[in-house]
């Protein structure tokens, strides 16, 4: 109820998150028209950059086009790092968040879905990519999908022991994907590993 509007704004320099608070008695803005943003607070949430209209802030519609980035790219690199919560995770029915031991930081204590995913860190020699697999693309790289993965975690009696697995089969292989920026994150739609030089082989 305190949120007038959600969305993604950018410019030739990046898109960011934006949230215009119903305080702030600006009217909602339009998808694929140009505005200007004036007196405009930023602050992090839950990791990210957003930025925050409110009643000091003024939203001008323009008559102009603006040039973005391209959302989708692509990238080959090295699976450096897999983040925590990677691996087995239980999202919450009501709004699919990431559950901490049956806890949802939303609703509390609530009944909770398994979900296979990997929050990875990507690395091409220039730049790191913050990336994100789902259950699809792990199928892909490894043949595990999500009934496998419970059926691992219920083997070893450990939720974990699907995190590690991932990590043994994963690490230091070279992936090329295919994904769309998401604020912090890059989500992968396609996947592949390629040649390179696995850490075993070093």
């Amino acid at each position: 109820p305190n949120v007038s509007q959600v969305g993604l704004i950018g410019d030739e320099t990046g898109i960011i998150k934006f949230v215009i608070w119903a305080k702030s008695g600006k009217g909602e803005v339009e998808e694929g028209k140009s505005y200007l943003f004036r007196n405009v607070v930023t602050d992090s949430f839950q990791g990210r950059m957003q930025v925050n209209i409110n009643r000091n802030s003024e939203i001008v519609e323009i008559d102009e086009d603006i040039k973005l980035p391209p959302r989708e790219i692509e990238v080959v690199g090295a699976l450096v790092a897999i983040q925590q919560n990677s691996g087995l995770i239980q999202r919450c029915t009501l709004c699919k968040r990431t559950m901490t031991k049956g806890i949802c930081p939303i609703h509390g204590k609530v009944e909770g879905y398994d979900d296979l995913r990997i929050k990875g860190v990507l690395d091409d020699g220039e730049n790191f990519y913050e990336i994100i697999l789902n259950e699809d693309n792990i199928k892909v790289l490894t043949g595990i999908d999500l009934e496998k993965a419970k059926q691992i975690a219920a083997e070893r009696l450990d939720r974990n022991a699907v995190l590690s697995e991932l990590k043994s089969k994963l690490l230091g292989r070279y992936l090329k994907v295919k994904g769309t920026r998401g604020g912090r994150y890059l989500l992968v739609s396609e996947v592949e590993l390629v040649g390179g030089v696995e850490k075993s082989e070093i």
